[in-house]
């Protein structure tokens, strides 16, 4: 989602947290997650099969075992891929300068 779409969202929408059980962000989503250890991170959602469709298309053979629906990955946090993920929510929108 870029930045401009926030616009259409209302401001309750962007602030509340959002269960992966009721709805996933998009492919390549910028979003910040919240974890059963209760850690919170902005990262990157990645759906897998997308991924692996976009890699295919540009000439690479995948090889091994099946993988995970979907990951967050982050490059701030060391491991940058995360597990036990409950909520995420969308980021708010940049301050004006």
């Amino acid at each position: 989602m870029v930045l401009s779409q926030f616009s259409r969202l209302g401001n309750n929408e962007v602030s509340k947290w959002i269960n992966v059980k009721d709805k996933l962000p998009e492919h390549h989503q910028v979003i910040m997650i919240f974890s059963e250890s209760k850690h919170t991170a902005v990262c990157i959602f990645i759906d897998n099969e997308k991924a692996l469709e976009e890699l295919r298309k540009k000439g690479f053979t995948i090889k091994g075992k099946e993988q995970d629906q979907y990951s967050f990955c982050s490059q701030e946090i060391k491991g940058n891929i995360f597990s036990g993920i409950t909520h995420w929510r969308y980021l708010p929108k940049e301050p004006q300068l």
